[in-house]
């Protein structure tokens, strides 16, 4: 994986952002799917970001870049659109059920065993 300063990681296709915590980062196995792994630099005395600013800084940047290169590619003649397809949405939105049902069960099975 590459390591890049989030203004220079190319948020403009198909983007999935994962976040580690301070210490250890992501796990091993969650670094293997991540082609890139980006930083968020900071200035001045500060020594860390809590996780939410993280997130925040994140998803404003990724929104940053994808407006700039939907804004450039209409003065220049074209459209793009970076949602999801429908069918790729459902798809995403019936895995995010599927892993909730599975974590509740888990966690009404833990309770009985109590």
């Amino acid at each position: 994986a590459t390591d890049s300063a989030a203004v220079a990681a190319g948020c403009v296709g198909g983007v999935a952002l994962w976040f580690g915590n301070e210490a250890k980062g992501l796990t091993e196995a969650a670094e293997q799917y991540c082609p890139v792994h980006v930083f968020v630099p900071m200035l001045g005395v500060v020594e860390s970001l809590n996780i939410s600013v993280c997130v925040g800084i994140m998803c404003a940047e990724v929104a940053r870049q994808r407006v700039a290169f939907q804004r450039a590619a209409r003065a220049a003649g074209r459209d793009w659109d970076w949602a999801l397809p429908p069918e790729a949405h459902e798809a995403v939105v019936q895995r995010l059920l599927a892993r909730e049902r599975k974590r509740r069960e888990s966690a009404d099975e833990a309770a009985l065993a109590l």
